[in-house]
């Protein structure tokens, strides 16, 4: 007969158990089991955009930006390129895992030395530009589209 509130976050919790809870105050709620919500994932767009896939980067990259920020979309991409460029310039694996130096070493052949330099100047800029003329989403379309 407290006037503190109580919270149950029990996956166990059963109906009988809820219901000797009830007589002893003065409002009981039961709001239901929490369901997660999927999270959107943007490893495939990295993955199309290191493939050269103008197309597929371009799709994931507008389902992507009703998921995520730019700054997350940015990070995914600059991550990646941080690995082909790894796998680019390294004759034995840097440190990644098998999983994703494979994957590196694929995309590193698609992309020259001086492409790959390139790309992650034009990423810096446009993170460290992306309150000025145009927005971050912006620019990385751009990028996109001129693969």
């Amino acid at each position: 007969e407290s006037d503190n509130i109580i919270i149950f976050s029990e996956d166990s919790l059963t109906k009988p158990l809820l219901k000797k809870f009830e007589g002893l105050t003065q409002e009981t709620k039961d709001f239901g089991k929490e369901i997660p919500t999927k999270k959107f994932l943007p490893f495939p767009l990295a993955d199309a955009f290191w493939s050269r896939n103008k197309k597929e980067a371009w799709l994931r990259y507008q389902e992507a930006i009703s998921h995520l920020s730019a700054e997350e979309i940015h990070g995914t991409l600059v991550w990646q390129l941080k690995n082909v460029a790894l796998a680019k310039t390294s004759k034995t694996n840097p440190g990644l895992t098998p999983f994703q130096y494979k994957k590196a070493q694929e995309f590193a052949q698609k992309f020259s030395y001086e492409e790959i330099m390139q790309l992650h100047q034009k990423f810096v800029h446009i993170f460290h530009t992306r309150d000025t003329a145009s927005s971050l989403s912006d620019e990385i379309e751009k990028i996109i589209l001129a693969l």
